[in-house]
């Protein structure tokens, strides 16, 4: 049991940081798109 415990532990843990690397990725793009479209506007 613990050793299973300890693999899900692992996977949440690794989906939380996909998850925080993703929208920091996506909120670098979208104040990139808000910055061009300011500069444009």
């Amino acid at each position: 049991m613990a050793k299973s415990s300890g693999i899900k532990l692992t996977c949440l843990v690794l989906i939380v940081i996909l998850i925080t690397v993703l929208k920091r990725g996506w909120l670098q793009l979208f104040v990139k798109s808000a910055k061009k479209a300011g500069i444009s506007s």
